[in-house]
């Protein structure tokens, strides 16, 4: 996920290992184009308790979401939210 602060970036990941999720710091995608230069990172399969936490109040400074898709030394990046 896509902030564009690394205020907001620490507080979702904060929330999201309260939660017992895995999530760390990773670099942003050059795609975006935006933000503080980190994003959070965490499993695909969390997507739906991320999507909540962002309705719920973890939104200021979203920018988007992206999947990254990795095959051999290739990989590719995909905007989903």
């Amino acid at each position: 996920m896509v902030f564009r602060s690394k205020t907001q970036v620490f507080a979702l990941i904060d929330k999201l290992n309260s939660l017992g999720i895995r999530a760390v710091t990773t670099g942003t995608p050059k795609e975006a184009a935006i933000g503080c230069g980190l994003s959070v990172k965490t499993d695909y399969s969390r997507l739906p308790v991320v999507k909540n936490l962002l309705r719920t109040g973890y939104n200021e400074g979203f920018y988007a979401a992206y999947s990254v898709e990795i095959d051999g030394l290739r990989s590719t990046k995909v905007k989903i939210m």
